[in-house]
């Protein structure tokens, strides 16, 4: 009967250190490989700065749409908004001085 035991623990040790060596195998694999790891990571990174640059334009289009509405109900806002993005009256010449 002991050297059953002996078997099998000897069995369960090659099939550790058999799952060992694959899972590292696999590892080294998912990082060396272009498209494992590596690649993981870089997306990572990528889609933390564009979820940040998201952020930044949501609120910059937040900010337009305030001007947008406020613009609306001042006659006098939405002239000089016109006029800041170079727009003329017909009967008005423009001089641009550089």
């Amino acid at each position: 009967m002991g050297s059953a035991n002996a078997r099998s623990s000897g069995r369960r040790r090659l099939l550790l250190a058999a799952t060992g060596v694959v899972i590292a195998a696999l590892g080294l694999k998912l990082y060396r490989d272009p498209k494992g790891l590596r690649l993981w990571t870089k997306l990572g990174a990528d889609l933390a700065r564009l979820d940040t640059e998201n952020a930044k334009l949501r609120a910059q289009v937040a900010d337009l749409r305030r001007q947008a509405r406020a613009i609306r109900g001042d006659p006098a806002g939405l002239e000089r908004a016109a006029r800041e993005s170079g727009y003329v009256k017909n009967h008005e010449l423009l001089f641009e001085l550089r």
